[in-house]
């Protein structure tokens, strides 16, 4: 009977505690004490004295109300110090009981019948009777320090403690002088017994601090799972003992089914998700003072989404990462478009019924953006009148698995919002569940808004290199225009002259080709970094030079040395020299001249084009000839050749520099790393 009471007890202050220390030691107290109680009636009364798991246990037990008692009066002092600068010979008489049991229960136990070594009998009751004093003793001072309006609270907790000690005392110090009758140990019994009853009775009336154990969710899980474990097969093989004590035939064959059925069992609740799920809710509910572990939750939800990474897996991250929270395995997610609607981006082990948007103005949107909640589709089954007018959309409702609707809010704006589907075990929502899920997704929507962010940005920037790629094609397409435009006003005039008509054939064929190389390279944007070739400096002057000779002053070159070579793309270097050399034909006047010249200084090749024009000062040069968009020459220039050729002669590790004066011409200095060289 004691027995059976004390695991009543267990289970009682297992289910009330929420990781208050005190509560603790007093369940560690009640743990050890039916342990004993069952050992105890499992060798009663063969080897009851001798025993040494028992003896291990009797200790255990003491020491366990020992710590407990000492806990109540540190608080009461207000710190363990204090405490043990009070109690220091008390705890010196602990320790001399606790030592001269360890001594005398190793020969005690080697004894066959114990009662024929009485002094050892004797030793170990006084070691016992010793314990007891000192649990009295510290009772004794936590009833006398403890504040007078806590005392009839836990009266009952004091009176059972003290019922045990007092019992215990009487029990030993008449075991040491003469044989105690075994009923005298039998009644240990019924005082377990009218213990485990008082403390029920204690522990539902007494204020148990809030100072708690720091023990994680995680630890507490596998400590208490050990426990189990531990239990579960001491209850198996305590029934297989008493199977096995039966000596009939259906014996053997009841151990093999009951061995059997227990590992089915254990492998059972082992393999599924849905029982240690429930065993989770249940050592989160009944453990601690709060259902999560907010350091452990929020480190598993950064690390989920940093897990995700760019693009589309970062939105199934996000669905999993707030499920993860309430047991759950996916969802679906929704996020704001453009237009201002909410569209279905990315779903996660779930079925869902439909892709249609949802609008800006439908109910389930203005209320997540008024009001921030959660919703329980369980509740708003049951109590609808907690949402007000919300009206839920047909395909939220027609989705079976759906649960939770989680908004994602960026600031007061409604990035968008997450289906959370129904876990496989039964999960009871709370305030703690809907402030972490808030929590929770607030952080997923700063995550999906720079996703946003960034995905924008890269397209901005595509569209600001294909902006500027055309503005460069436009500018080399102006120039074959004013070659066409030539042609076309000279037609007129030389139409019948054969060599005219084949040379206007020639440049409109020309201009045909560079065109439809201008358009790919529109269509490629910068891909023609992998096309580069060797080419000859002095020949691709030479070809700029010849088609720039229709425009006076005409160029003149000058170059004796060796063939140098470089690595670039042929049309855009052609655009280069080709601007260069045209920009100081008309910054010069006719009867000027305008001199290229080619050199090799070390691993470069040098381009100088020198003309006699107008010039420019310093300023202009620092301020406005790279700048794009930036021309002088009015409504027929567009202002980019020269930021365009400084840009590509850099891109081939190259640069261009210019020296000028105003009314004593330019020069235009490029110089190009030569085809092979470490540059």
């Amino acid at each position: 009977v004691g027995t059976l009471t004390l695991f009543a007890l267990l289970i009682h202050l297992f289910l009330k505690w929420r990781g208050q220390l005190d509560l603790f030691l007093l369940l560690v107290a009640v743990l050890f004490t039916t342990v004993w109680a069952t050992v105890s009636a499992l060798l009663w009364p063969a080897n009851y004295i001798s025993s040494p798991i028992l003896n291990l246990i009797e200790l255990l037990r003491c020491c366990a109300w020992l710590m407990f008692l000492f806990h109540i009066l540190s608080a009461t002092l207000g710190g363990y110090r204090k405490t043990l600068n009070l109690t220091r010979g008390i705890i010196a008489l602990a320790l001399s009981g606790l030592v001269l049991s360890l001594l005398t229960a190793p020969s005690l136990s080697a004894v066959s019948n114990p009662y024929e070594a009485w002094g050892l009998v004797q030793l170990r009751a006084a070691a016992l009777m010793i314990l007891s004093l000192t649990g009295l003793r510290f009772l004794y001072l936590v009833m006398r320090f403890k504040p007078r309006r806590l005392q009839p609270v836990f009266g009952y907790v004091y009176a059972s403690v003290g019922l045990v000690f007092i019992y215990d005392t009487v029990v030993f110090a008449t075991s040491m002088f003469t044989p105690t009758d075994d009923a005298h140990f039998a009644l240990r019994g019924l005082v377990a017994t009218a213990t485990a009853l008082a403390l029920i009775v204690g522990s539902r009336k007494g204020a148990w601090s809030r100072k708690n154990v720091s023990v994680s969710h995680s630890t507490a899980f596998h400590f208490v799972l050990f426990l189990v474990v531990i239990v579960y097969l001491s209850a198996v093989a305590g029934l297989t003992w008493v199977v096995r004590s039966h000596n009939g035939d259906w014996a053997a064959l009841a151990q093999v089914i009951i061995i059997f059925g227990a590992i089915v069992v254990f492998s059972t609740f082992l393999s599924s998700e849905r029982y240690r799920t429930q065993f989770k809710v249940l050592l989160n509910k009944h453990f601690f003072n709060y259902k999560y572990d907010y350091r452990e939750e929020w480190l598993r939800f950064i690390r989920t989404l940093s897990r995700g990474g760019p693009g589309a897996h970062l939105l199934e991250t996000v669905i999993q990462a707030l499920a993860q929270i309430v047991g759950s395995r996916g969802g679906l997610l929704w996020l704001r478009s453009d237009n201002g609607t909410y569209e279905l981006v990315s779903h996660s082990d779930i079925d869902h019924a439909t892709t249609e948007p949802e609008p800006p103005d439908s109910s389930l949107v203005q209320f997540l953006t008024t009001w921030q909640w959660i919703i329980n589709l369980d509740e708003y089954h049951h109590e609808p009148e907690l949402y007000e007018t919300l009206q839920l959309p047909t395909w939220l409702m027609s989705t079976k698995t759906a649960w939770l609707v989680v908004p994602l809010m960026q600031d007061v704006e409604l990035l968008g919002f997450v289906v959370i589907a129904r876990p496989v075990a039964r999960h009871k929502i709370n305030w703690e569940d809907h402030d972490l899920l808030k929590t929770a997704g607030r952080q997923a929507a700063t995550h999906l808004a720079q996703l946003m962010a960034v995905q924008a940005l890269v397209e901005a920037r595509e569209f600001q290199a294909f902006s500027k790629l055309s503005a460069f094609v436009i500018h080399d397409l102006k120039n074959l225009v004013a070659q066409l435009s030539l042609v076309v006003k000279n037609a007129a005039k030389h139409k019948h002259n054969p060599a005219f008509m084949e040379d206007a054939i020639g440049t409109v064929e020309n201009s045909v080709e560079k065109m439809n190389r201008l358009l790919a390279q529109l269509r490629k944007g910068h891909g023609q970094k992998g096309q580069a070739s060797e080419l000859n400096v002095r020949q691709v002057l030479l070809e700029v030079i010849a088609d720039r000779s229709t425009q006076e002053p005409r160029p003149s070159f000058n170059y004796q040395g060796e063939e140098l070579l470089i690595s670039a793309f042929r049309d855009r270097f052609f655009a280069v020299l080709e601007h260069l050399i045209q920009n100081a034909q008309e910054a010069t006047p006719t009867d000027g001249w305008v001199k290229i010249d080619l050199s090799r200084k070390d691993d470069l090749a040098v381009i100088e084009v020198t003309d006699n024009g107008c010039g420019m000062d310093s300023a202009f040069i620092r301020h406005r000839l790279f700048r794009p968009f930036d021309s002088t020459k009015g409504q027929g220039g567009m202002g980019i050749g020269a930021y365009e050729s400084r840009e590509y002669i850099r891109e081939i590790k190259g640069d261009i520099q210019v020296a000028s004066q105003p009314g004593h011409g330019s020069t235009f200095r490029v110089t190009i790393p030569l085809a092979g060289s470490r540059h």
